[in-house]
């Protein structure tokens, strides 16, 4: 993850091996992370190729160019 830990953080180089891949790992990591005081920051980003899905339970949006990019926009 790379931050300022007041306005941005995108978040770099998840995954998960693809024999632990279906065992909530991600979702478990993306909760730690996001919850995560020093972490709330206004905006994050992330770039993905398949796991859209998984990042839209946290509040990520698709962006519509590029399309492998998502957003969370924090309102405070």
């Amino acid at each position: 993850m790379l931050t300022d830990f007041v306005r941005f953080a995108y978040l770099l180089d998840v995954f998960i091996v693809d024999e632990h891949k279906g065992k909530g790992y991600g979702q478990l990591l993306l909760k730690h992370i996001l919850s995560k005081e020093e972490f709330q920051v206004d905006k994050w980003l992330l770039g993905t190729r398949d796991a859209h899905t998984l990042y839209s339970k946290f509040g990520f949006t698709q962006l519509k160019e590029p399309d492998r990019i998502m957003e969370r926009k924090i309102i405070k």
